[in-house]
């Protein structure tokens, strides 16, 4: 081959060379970058696949804690009302409604009993 006649053209030829450098790394590598993709996607598929059971174990999940939550609330809703049976049977009406306990015919409307002093002030004893 003939020297270069100019720097010019020797810059040149060296960047051609380059440039077939560089495709020869980029038709090596092709194989590994495809396989490399089928890697990817088998991944994904794998994933995708994994993903759609754990959704399946997180809804049965959930609607066990549900099904556990509601029997729960039922459960102390059913104690709550028994105690509160067993404790008006117990105690009696006034006492519940924080009164006193006075024998009385005569229904009191009031904790104040007003209407029965405003009784005996006038001179209405039953």
């Amino acid at each position: 081959m003939n020297e270069p006649v100019s720097a010019r053209e020797a810059l040149l030829i060296e960047a051609i060379g380059e440039m077939v450098n560089l495709i020869d790394s980029v038709d090596r590598l092709t194989p590994e970058l495809r396989e490399a993709s089928q890697e990817i996607d088998r991944a994904r598929e794998g994933l995708r696949s994994s993903l759609a059971a754990f959704e399946t174990q997180v809804l049965a999940l959930t609607e066990k804690a549900k099904v556990v939550a509601v029997k729960h609330i039922l459960t102390r809703t059913e104690e709550a009302a028994r105690q509160s049976a067993d404790l008006q049977r117990v105690v009696p009406w006034p006492t519940r409604r924080g009164l006193p306990l006075v024998p009385t015919s005569e229904p009191r409307c009031s904790a104040c009993n007003r209407c029965t002093r405003d009784r005996d002030r006038a001179g209405n004893r039953g």
